[in-house]
């Protein structure tokens, strides 16, 4: 019969990883805020195509693509690069954006409140959440320890569903926070400051995951 993945113990331990995975800020938690501040719908759209990357990854994890991984740095490299780059691209068309409308009107209250509102939520989310290297290596490494050398269905869901719900609660309630405070920034010029502030900091965490 196949072993029993995790002990009280053990679960409670990777339980407490999820959550850390969750908390940690990150590229994926600002967009969420910035979608939710557009509406809570799009927040929401948003946290759900990032619990999917995130099933995706502990998919991927328990496949064996670590393996794979440290047969191919590479391929890492490329896709750490292919994320800061994507973020680095949401950051500039933010910036555009709000250079584009300094000298316009300020928008009605029920015009989306920046560019990543007027863009999918769920392919941006699927996007960055994919090519965040942090999930990436936290999957990779996190998961091994935990499989038995015969690990059930059972098994893979338990892991799969503690991981992404952990970051998909987490997600929810930033985006219904954000769309409640987002409220008091679709009057006058908020829009354009907010396209402004989240293209400095997306261009900002784009530089940095390429760096690092």
């Amino acid at each position: 019969m196949p072993e029993v993945v995790v002990t009280g113990a053990e679960y409670l331990a990777f339980l407490g990883a999820s959550i850390i995975l969750a908390l940690t800020p990150g590229p994926d938690t600002f967009l969420t805020l910035r979608f939710g501040a557009g509406s809570v719908r799009q927040g929401l759209v948003y946290a759900g195509a990032v619990a999917v990357g995130i099933v995706i990854w502990v998919i991927l994890a328990l496949a064996g693509i670590a393996t794979l991984l440290r047969e191919f740095p590479a391929v890492l490299t490329v896709l750490t690069i292919a994320g800061g780059l994507y973020l680095a691209y949401l950051g500039t068309s933010s910036l555009i954006a709000a250079v584009r409308t300094h000298r316009a009107p300020p928008p009605a209250p029920d015009v989306p409140l920046s560019t990543e509102s007027r863009r999918s939520p769920f392919r941006v989310g699927m996007i960055s959440s994919l090519t965040n290297p942090k999930t990436a290596l936290f999957f990779l490494a996190l998961l091994p320890p935990f499989l038995p050398s015969s690990p059930s269905p059972v098994d893979y869901s338990i892991l799969v569903v503690t991981a992404a719900g952990c970051v998909l609660v987490y997600s929810i309630i930033l985006a219904i926070i954000a769309g409640r405070a987002g409220r008091l920034l679709l009057a006058g010029s908020g829009p354009k400051f907010m396209d402004a502030a989240s293209g400095i900091i997306l261009l900002g965490l784009g530089i940095t995951v390429i760096m690092l």
